[in-house]
């Protein structure tokens, strides 16, 4: 929700065409691109890692070793 609000927020400085807007564009372009991929790559790729991870250590070991935690 709040990448989503983010990029909402930074479209409007693209299609401006007023004073200042000549130095918007260049920091406004990779903020979006950086927005865009750093979702993509929390919510695809460090997932994905994890899971082959996890199959690794479950080949390798039979089991994935659980710490217990002592409240």
């Amino acid at each position: 929700m709040t990448v989503s609000v983010s990029l909402f927020g930074l479209i409007p400085i693209l299609w401006a065409t007023g004073v200042g807007s000549d130095i918007m564009l260049p920091i406004t372009l990779p903020l979006i691109g950086g927005t865009i991929s750093s979702t993509i790559y929390v919510l695809l790729i460090t997932p994905v890692v994890f899971e082959i991870t996890r199959e690794r250590e479950l080949r390798r070991r039979g089991a994935i070793e659980v710490i217990p935690v002592e409240e």
